[in-house]
């Protein structure tokens, strides 16, 4: 391994915990519903942004347990957020 790979890694790393904590950022205020129906830019910022750096990673990586755990990540953001946005819309 180079260490062009270690630094790749690294930074896969590091954007794979920031994503769920964006995620989670918006689930504290603006993607919920005491907050009113989000914007689009609060679904990209906060919902869109953290889906596309998992699914980045999932195509990247290599080590099938790892693609396992991050496509199960994604679908749990995935799923949250469309429960939020139907509680939203009043319907269950």
């Amino acid at each position: 391994m180079t260490s062009t790979d270690w630094t790749r890694t690294e930074v896969l790393g590091v954007a794979n915990v920031l994503a769920p904590l964006l995620y989670g950022i918006g689930l504290i205020s603006p993607l919920t519903p005491s907050e009113g129906r989000p914007g689009l830019g609060e679904v990209v910022v906060f919902v869109a942004i953290p889906l596309l750096v998992i699914l980045y990673t999932v195509a990247v990586v290599r080590i099938a347990l790892i693609r396992a755990v991050l496509l199960l990540e994604a679908g749990i953001i995935v799923g949250l957020t469309v429960l939020v946005l139907r509680v939203q819309a009043g319907s269950r």
